[in-house]
């Protein structure tokens, strides 16, 4: 029987999706969620984690591509992952801004929580890329000096997300854009990370996720971490991936998913 860490990422990004991941993980069904803190339903979200927290590893999911900064100047506006891609890999982002911002994250969690995150890992993967990982590395040593938390790894080794990419491009694309990169430097720092990681896929509605979670759990390893992002009632004008998180909410909530909760058994990662 795999054990496997189930992360629903995207807690406190609104109402729907902050209600369904603690129903889920009231039921057991999950092992792990990731919140949002600069998001404007954070702090009532945080309520909704006080029947749960003992049974989940509760991460910061770092957030820079949407809502307001907690520390950026001027506009508090963050760019689109499409403009921060371009912007990390031609060295444009100020490290110093970027640590700030991410102390101030975390520093929301903990006013909030009372305890630092179990782990980190970015939104939109955010975390991987350059300039963004020397800035996190520095704040995790200030933060987490006994390395006391785990960072995720949304990537496998390049030998196997390659051939996963055949079923999904993005995956070879993030471990390519600094995945990798950054689980060599956690390994050569000895700090905690998942060794396997599943759960990518294009987040079209039309997709049939109960055929592509049997595909995750043949991917991932004893250990790994499996990623989603369950939300009923999503509103889809403001949330681009509604429809698919409506999707894997009811696959979550299913019969069908019940039995598979039979072959598999759903752990935390953090010690």
């Amino acid at each position: 029987m795999k054990l496997i860490t189930l992360c629903a990422d995207d807690f406190g990004y609104n109402a729907a999706i902050s209600h369904s991941i603690a129903a889920l993980a009231t039921q057991r069904r999950l092992s792990a969620t990731c919140c949002m803190t600069n998001m404007p339903y954070w702090p009532k979200a945080v309520e909704l984690l006080q029947d749960i927290k003992d049974t989940l590893d509760i991460g910061l999911h770092l957030n820079l591509t949407e809502g307001k900064a907690l520390y950026l100047p001027a506009t508090n506006q963050f760019n689109p992952l499409r403009k921060l891609l371009f912007l990390a890999f031609t060295h444009q982002l100020d490290v110093t801004l970027i640590a700030n911002e991410i102390r101030c994250q975390l520093d929301c969690f903990f006013k909030a929580t009372g305890r630092l995150p179990d782990f980190i890992d970015g939104h939109e993967h955010v975390h991987h890329l350059p300039v963004i990982r020397e800035a996190l590395l520095t704040v995790y040593e200030e933060y987490y000096p006994a390395h006391q938390a785990y960072i995720r790894i949304a990537s496998n080794p390049f030998n196997e997300a390659l051939r996963q990419s055949l079923r999904c491009k993005k995956i070879i694309i993030i471990a390519l854009t600094g995945a990798l990169a950054l689980k060599r430097k956690l390994i050569d720092l000895n700090i905690p990370h998942n060794n396997s990681f599943s759960g990518t896929y294009s987040l079209n509605p039309k997709e049939n996720y109960a055929a592509l979670f049997k595909n995750f759990i043949k991917e991932i390893s004893r250990q790994g971490i499996i990623m989603c992002h369950p939300g009923k009632q999503s509103d889809p004008y403001l949330d681009s991936i509604a429809l698919a998180r409506q999707q894997e909410y009811a696959f979550f909530n299913s019969d069908y998913f019940s039995t598979i909760l039979t072959t598999i058994k759903l752990t935390r990662l953090k010690n």
